[in-house]
């Protein structure tokens, strides 16, 4: 995504950055706070991978020590908070609890939400395919760059706050599918 210049404002806000797996999470985080105003300069480090995440938290608190980084991570339907914070410890990452947000299974399925609850056990992209056809008119989804950008530019104001009043209604708890506290991200960078 382009970057765009700081204004003045910008200059007054504290960064935080917010570590994500890959750009499908990058494009869609950055679009939905787009529409919120925040307290934050929210900095978006694709980490490429999720192996990656603890490599690049670890760079970050290096030179921006006096900055807050958080985490997002897909669960994938196969991992939990637990396991999260086994690895990261192992790959010597100290953070906080609060400071790593999940969405189990996959980014996926905030991308759903967008358009309509759906409490479904939906676990892999293919799962997605019908309603993402539906929704963003993108068929045989696959999680292709050009796809998602496509739905991304389609998500409007109505549709985040769609996805909000969704999302809290998903499970916070870590073990469920489909699950995320990704909410409390969101309301911890409101202004």
């Amino acid at each position: 995504m382009a970057k765009s210049k700081r204004t003045n404002l910008e200059f007054l806000k504290e960064d935080l950055y917010l570590v994500v797996e890959g750009e499908i999470d990058e494009m869609f985080v950055s679009k939905i706070i787009s529409f919120i105003p925040t307290k934050y300069n929210v900095r978006i480090r694709v980490a490429n991978g999720n192996g990656n995440i603890p490599i690049h938290v670890n760079i970050l608190k290096k030179i921006y020590s006096y900055s807050k980084i958080v985490v997002l991570y897909d669960l994938d339907g196969t991992s939990n908070l637990d396991d999260i914070n086994r690895y990261l410890k192992n790959k010597q990452v100290n953070l906080k609890k609060e400071d790593i947000y999940f969405v189990n299974p996959c980014v996926e399925h905030f991308f759903l939400i967008a358009k309509e609850y759906n409490n479904e056990k939906l676990r892999i992209k293919k799962d997605y395919q019908p309603y993402f056809q539906r929704h963003y008119g993108v068929s045989d989804y696959a999680g292709h760059l050009s796809q998602v950008e496509e739905m991304v530019e389609n998500l409007t104001k109505k549709d985040v706050e769609n996805f909000l009043d969704n999302l809290s209604r998903l499970s916070e708890d870590d073990k469920d599918l489909p699950s995320s506290n990704f909410l409390d991200f969101i309301n911890y960078i409101k202004r």
